[in-house]
């Protein structure tokens, strides 16, 4: 997580998204962002995942 500018009582509501960037049979990316009212970002985050199948019983 960076965090890219304060956020207080006057940056009104928040908007977070998340994307998966790239998705294969083990891992995955994924980045996400932090915008205020102003389409400003206050924090991205980025993230790599390992996959796991489920088990079966």
């Amino acid at each position: 997580m960076n965090f890219l500018r304060p956020v207080t009582s006057q940056s009104g509501p928040l908007t977070c998204t998340g994307t998966g960037t790239k998705t294969g049979r083990r891992v995955a990316f994924a980045e996400g962002e932090v915008l205020d009212n102003q389409d400003k970002a206050v924090a991205t985050a980025t993230g790599s995942l390992l996959i796991f199948p489920l088990p079966t019983t």
